[in-house]
């Protein structure tokens, strides 16, 4: 709460009053408001990509989704034994690639990154720019006139690859309940040990149904007939699996859509 006599800071009722202070602190001593702008920018830049990398790994590595960042694991070991400054990222690995290795990564698995960015020549040709906008806020430097503009027009050039990686969740179909395939197998047909659990459970003590849908990546090479799905793995396929329980209350069927880190998935040999 401000002192007796000082009027409260515009900010304050959006941001609240700690980090409206922080804010005008900084511009106070000399922080240029673009640097605000751009570092606002490029968090929501960032932090899409690493979404975008988590999504993609996990989806054509299955379990070993890890293995493309493994030089993310010595930075996480040596944060982890901080125990007293844990946050929500300390156990996540892609949080501690630096912004050069996220494109390492992305450069190195580019097949299954492009449909979601922008042509490759097109990505190449920015990343010059891009880090050394970065560079310039991160090491307390005023930006260029430009620097805003160059990062969002790229932010605007990403769009319809978002859009893209979105969307496909939205193509989704339930698989063949028969189907030798290990979610149809593990959760159709209820022989994994969570499903023999969960389902039966839900439906004897709830009324609640389970439902299966699966999509497919916007890079992946799908079977139609799921049942080939093992035939196809000497080459990378992905199909994401998601879950719905319906639900009958008073005589209306509520849906609830659960998404698990449940996943059918065929890679490389």
């Amino acid at each position: 709460m401000p002192e007796q006599g000082e009027s409260e800071s515009p900010l304050s009722g959006f941001l609240g009053d700690r980090v409206a202070q922080a804010i005008e602190a900084a511009r106070d001593s000399g922080m240029p408001r673009e640097s605000l702008a751009l570092l606002s920018r490029w968090w929501q830049y960032e932090a899409w990509l690493r979404e975008l990398v988590y999504v993609e790994l996990r989806a054509s590595f299955g379990m070993d989704w890890r293995l493309p960042i493994a030089k993310a694991a010595k930075r996480l070991d040596e944060d982890s034994k901080y125990t007293h400054m844990r946050t929500a990222d300390s156990e996540n690995p892609q949080a501690y690639l630096d912004y050069s290795q996220l494109c390492e990564v992305i450069g190195e698995h580019w097949d299954i990154f492009e449909p979601s960015l922008v042509h490759r020549a097109t990505w190449d040709g920015h990343q010059q720019e891009l880090t050394r906008v970065r560079h310039r806020f991160a090491h307390i430097r005023r930006p260029h006139t430009d620097d805003l503009s160059r990062l969002e027009q790229f932010l605007r050039d990403l769009e319809r690859g978002a859009f893209v990686a979105c969307a496909s969740y939205n193509n989704r179909w339930m698989p063949d309940p028969g189907a030798n395939v290990p979610v149809s197998v593990g959760w159709l047909q209820e022989c994994h040990q969570d499903a023999q659990r969960l389902i039966k459970h839900a439906r004897d003590r709830y009324d609640t149904r389970f439902m299966l849908h699966a999509s497919g990546r916007p890079w992946a090479t799908t079977p139609e007939n799921l049942e080939m799905l093992p035939a196809y793995y000497g080459t990378r396929c992905s199909l994401w699996a998601d879950t719905r329980w319906t639900c009958q209350v008073s005589g209306a069927t509520a849906t609830l859509h659960v998404t698990r880190d449940t996943r059918l998935v065929a890679t490389e040999a």
